[in-house]
């Protein structure tokens, strides 16, 4: 599927739920219906060349819950995180790499639009939700590598075409997710608690029949107007 098409199913996405929450709400106004909030936790992502262990990295997130209903919200949001890649010839693949063995340092953003289904007792509120994430990855060449030494493909320039190249590759950049939300409202009107999320690859189990880069998070959540 070209990725322009995947656009044009996400934007399609995206008029569909918010004509769906004017239809609801009428005139009401936006923070009325809205909670924004930030993230911080450790997040994994998982490699291949390691039996499935990849390496943690420290995540700052945020995002908007949008009620549609009393019982149903969207939650789009996103955060930013580092990781070190380098190239898998086997599988013909970036992988995630340790420190001793990296190519690329690459950052990255992840953008993703679950719905969620809510429940609440009294000042208690449990999200559950899935959706799609889209994960941009941006990588130059580590600091103290040098572009010319010898690498696996040719030299560490020529790897890092490929490593790069391949984040856009076979949908390498879609994720299908599920999320988990708990948080306690607060006498000051904030709310504090945690929150799970999980991503699958989509282009890992479509093209090589893996779970290169499957992702997973913990974070401490906190909501405010």
């Amino acid at each position: 599927m070209k990725l322009v098409g995947i656009k044009k199913i996400i934007f399609c996405i995206l008029i569909s739920l918010t004509s769906l929450s004017f239809a609801q709400f009428g005139k009401q106004k936006f923070t009325d219906l809205a909670d924004f909030f930030v993230t911080f936790g450790p997040g994994l992502t998982t490699s291949s060349e390691t039996n499935g262990l990849g390496n943690i990295t420290w995540q700052l997130g945020g995002g908007i819950t949008y009620q549609i209903n009393n019982s149903l919200s969207v939650d789009p949001r996103f955060c930013v995180f580092f990781n070190y890649y380098k190239w898998d010839p086997e599988n013909c693949q970036s992988v995630i790499s340790s420190v001793e063995n990296r190519t690329s340092t690459v950052t990255n953003l992840l953008v993703d639009i679950p719905l969620a289904v809510n429940f609440k007792i009294f000042d208690h509120k449990i999200n559950l939700g899935a959706g799609l994430g889209i994960l941009s990855r941006i990588g130059l060449i580590s600091g103290d590598v040098d572009k010319n030494e010898p690498g696996i493909t040719g030299t560490v320039a020529e790897d890092h075409k490929l490593i790069v190249k391949n984040f856009w590759n076979k949908l390498n950049f879609l994720y299908p997710e599920i999320c988990a939300s708990y948080v306690y409202k607060m006498m000051n009107g904030m709310s504090y608690g945690a929150e799970f999320r999980f991503y699958l690859p989509l282009g890992s189990l479509i093209s090589n029949k893996n779970m290169n880069c499957t992702m997973g998070a913990i974070s401490f959540k906190v909501c405010f107007l």
